[in-house]
């Protein structure tokens, strides 16, 4: 082996290592970097209770802030029993400021509101601080809006402020819908009759043109400092994907399979069409419902495949479902149809 191609092998390893090392240090500032929350320059997108709003000036302190997963609270310090927590970050210019204590101090924007007088900030959010950031918690809702302040320890006349707001929450809501009434923010189910079921039963009858009521009840929080507007909620009962591979495997075409949507901004009420009745089957069917067909459907879908569909439950903008309940089909009420061909009897005549 030539001294030149021992060169050329030394470099090639020299240059490997140099790049497994740059590939390591790069592969653990990225987990380093998932580890801590991302800070934004505008209150988390939270979509209701404490919101945190930033208020930076020319100060010479300037602030970041993020929420805490609830995952992480203890990583943070944050109590089981806050509502919400965010990480509130400061900075002090200039970087090379010998002195960057920072005082935090919690404040009513109007200690002399109607809701505000006699009460203390820190007995709805709390803040733990330790150098430049600072932990609030939101122990529970206010009314009026609470002021984060930080001063400069080096010189009381600089500070930064951080404004909290509270917004208000949908607390309950009711959906009635044929004979059932769902309460999705505690998962709930009843009858019509009052009496709470074990599943959430549906039972198809075939018959024709079934209209079935459904109402909406809203009911939203008394305390905050920012009100809801106009808040919607939205019900939706899809076929599950279990129930729509059992009929693609049936030859049935789903993609005219009747759905049952519901998008309301205020208390409302209202009616649907085709509550699981010979128009549901014949979505199925793409056809007129017949006797014949109407037998195929009870032998072929009956009991084959448990959940058939599922109610999603939606709440203000929240783009995941507050709750899902699997709503279960029971044929057991069904009964299947014949056609009568002829009629005899077993004399054509008799005699007395």
């Amino acid at each position: 082996m030539t001294k030149n191609t021992i060169k050329t092998i030394i470099m090639v390893v020299a240059i490997l290592l140099v790049l497994a090392l740059a590939g390591g240090w790069i592969a653990q500032s990225v987990v380093s970097k998932q580890k801590e929350p991302v800070y934004n320059q505008a209150a988390d997108n939270a979509k209701d209770g404490m919101q945190v709003e930033l208020e930076n000036n020319d100060s010479g302190i300037q602030f970041a802030s993020a929420r805490i997963a609830t995952e992480d609270y203890g990583k943070y310090g944050v109590s089981a029993l806050a509502e919400s927590a965010y990480t509130l970050n400061a900075t002090i210019t200039p970087e090379n400021a010998p002195n960057k204590n920072l005082t935090w101090v919690l404040s009513f924007a109007n200690p002399s509101s109607s809701w505000a007088n006699g009460k203390t900030p820190t007995d709805y959010v709390t803040v733990s601080s330790s150098g430049l950031r600072a932990i609030l918690s939101c122990k529970k809702a206010f009314g009026e809006p609470i002021v984060v302040t930080a001063t400069s320890d080096a010189n009381n006349t600089k500070s930064a402020t951080c404004r909290l707001n509270y917004k208000q929450k949908i607390t309950d809501v009711t959906f009635s819908f044929g004979t059932m009434t769902y309460s999705p923010m505690d998962g709930n189910f009843f009858h019509n009759t009052g009496l709470r079921l074990a599943d959430c039963k549906i039972f198809p009858t075939f018959a024709r043109n079934i209209t079935v009521d459904y109402s909406v009840e809203i009911t939203r929080s008394t305390v905050y400092t920012v009100a809801a507007g106009n808040t919607s909620v939205r019900f939706e009962m899809l076929p599950s994907k279990t129930f729509t591979d059992l009929l693609k495997n049936l030859g049935y075409n789903v993609s005219g399979l009747l759905t049952y949507t519901f998008a309301e901004n205020t208390d409302n009420s209202g009616t649907v069409e085709h509550y699981f009745d010979a128009g549901w089957a014949e979505s199925i069917t793409g056809a007129p419902l017949t006797a014949e067909t109407k037998n195929e459907l009870i032998n072929y879908i009956g009991g084959k495949c448990g959940v058939y569909y599922q109610l999603f439950c939606y709440a203000g903008d929240l783009a995941e479902p507050v709750h899902i309940y699997n709503i279960y089909l029971d044929f057991n009420d069904v009964n299947s149809e014949f056609e009568i061909d002829n009629v005899t009897f077993d004399k054509s005549e008799i005699e007395f």
